[in-house]
C-alpha cells in the first residue's frame, strides 16, 4: 500500500486504491460541504385478553449478520480520491469519505488546512462523534484516547490529517476543534489561543447491525416489568396505557408507566432499527387480545 507524507508533521495519509476512499462527487458540491464553526420496524400487534406476557414471541432467525443499506437510501456514494483536498477546497475542511455506510463499515474523516496560514489542533488530533438524538447533536466523544493531549499541533496550509473508526447506527457527524493564535506546543486552551472554534462534517447515515437492534430491543422488553407499577391508594384509573411489548414482533399491553419505554423506543429510532428488516419470521404464540388491567398490590395484572 502506498502512502505519502504530509508535510512535515509525520501524519500520514493512504492513496492506496484498493478501498477508493472517494469524494470527488461531494467536492464538487463544495459550498454544501465546507464546515462552518459551530458550536426496525416490528411485526403489527396482533389483535386478538388480558394482556398478559409475550416474553416467548421474537424474531426467529440468526440476528448475527449485518445489516445493508435499504433501498430508498440507494447506493454507497463513491467519490475518488483525486488528490489533495485543498486542491478544490478552501478554509478549514473536514470530509468522510462516503455519505451512507453499512453496518460495521469503517468510516474515514480526513481534516484538511486549505487556508493560506497555519491552523492548531490539539495534538491527540481526535475528531469528535456527535450522534443526532431526537432531532439534537449530541456529543458521544472523541474517536480515540490520548493521555498526552492538550498541546497545540501546527497544521501548515495544505496539510491534512485522516482518522478511520466505525460507529453505530444512526446519524452522525465528525467534528474536530481548530486553534487560532496558538503558540506551538503550547497550550490548546481558549486561554493561549486567540480562538477556538468546532468544524464539522457533513452528517452521514451509518445503518444499525442486526445485533444492535436486537440489543435496544431487549433492553425495552427489560424495562417493561416496571412499566407495571401503580399506586393501589390511588382510585383513579391506572393501567390503561397501551404499549407494545416489544420493538421487533411486539403484541399490546397496557402499563402505568411508559417513560423509560419512551426513552428506549427513541434510541431504537436514533439507531435507525426502523429501517432495516427484522432479522427473521416472528415466533410464538399469537398475541392475546389486549385490555386495560386493574392495579392489585401496586402492580397492574
Amino acid at each position: 500500500m502506498a502512502v505519502r507524507a504530509l508535510h512535515n508533521y509525520g501524519v500520514m495519509r493512504s492513496t492506496s486504491t484498493e478501498h477508493a476512499p472517494i469524494r470527488s462527487l461531494l467536492l464538487l458540491a463544495l459550498p454544501l460541504v465546507v464546515v462552518s464553526a459551530a458550536a426496525c420496524g416490528g411485526r403489527p400487534a396482533t389483535t386478538g385478553a388480558d394482556g398478559g406476557s409475550t416474553a416467548d414471541r421474537g424474531p426467529g432467525a440468526d440476528a448475527s449478520a449485518d445489516s445493508r443499506l435499504p433501498p430508498d437510501l440507494g447506493n454507497f456514494d463513491a467519490r475518488a480520491d483525486s488528490g489533495p483536498l485543498c486542491a478544490q477546497a478552501s478554509g478549514v475542511v473536514v470530509l468522510t469519505d462516503r455519505t451512507y455506510y453499512a453496518a460495521g463499515d469503517a468510516v474515514r474523516v480526513t481534516l484538511a488546512n486549505c487556508t493560506d496560514h497555519t491552523v492548531f489542533v490539539d495534538n491527540c488530533t481526535a475528531f469528535n462523534r456527535e450522534h443526532r438524538e431526537r432531532n439534537a447533536w449530541f456529543d458521544s466523544g472523541p474517536d480515540a484516547i490520548c493521555g498526552t493531549g492538550g498541546a497545540a499541533l501546527e497544521l501548515a496550509p495544505a496539510a491534512e490529517i485522516s482518522h478511520q473508526m466505525t460507529l453505530g447506527g444512526g446519524v452522525w457527524r465528525l467534528g474536530i476543534d481548530i486553534g487560532e493564535g496558538c503558540t506551538a506546543n503550547g497550550p490548546f486552551s481558549s486561554g493561549s489561543c486567540t480562538s477556538i472554534t468546532r468544524h464539522h462534517s457533513p452528517e452521514i447515515t451509518v445503518m444499525p447491525s442486526a445485533k444492535q437492534c436486537l440489543d435496544i430491543d431487549s433492553k425495552y422488553r427489560a424495562a417493561l416489568p416496571a412499566a407495571l407499577s401503580c399506586n393501589s391508594a390511588l382510585s383513579r384509573p391506572q393501567c390503561d396505557k397501551p404499549v407494545d411489548t416489544g420493538l421487533y414482533c411486539p403484541c399490546t399491553r397496557f402499563v402505568e408507566q411508559t417513560a423509560a419505554l419512551d426513552v428506549v423506543r427513541q434510541q431504537w429510532a436514533d439507531a435507525l432499527c426502523p429501517k432495516i428488516s427484522p432479522p427473521g419470521p416472528c415466533t410464538g404464540q399469537p398475541c392475546p387480545k389486549p385490555g386495560p388491567l386493574l392495579c392489585i398490590n401496586d402492580t397492574c395484572q
